[in-house]
């Protein structure tokens, strides 16, 4: 059960950058490029 809540934690914050990325226009490796 918590090993399923550690995965639907991850799977939400995935989500969550995705959303960001479209609204940004930005592909995986801009994204990369500006955090790193």
């Amino acid at each position: 059960m918590n090993s399923f809540g550690g995965f639907y934690g991850c799977y939400q914050i995935g989500q969550r950058i995705r959303k960001y990325r479209k609204a940004q226009g930005l592909s995986q490796e801009q994204l990369a490029e500006q955090i790193g």
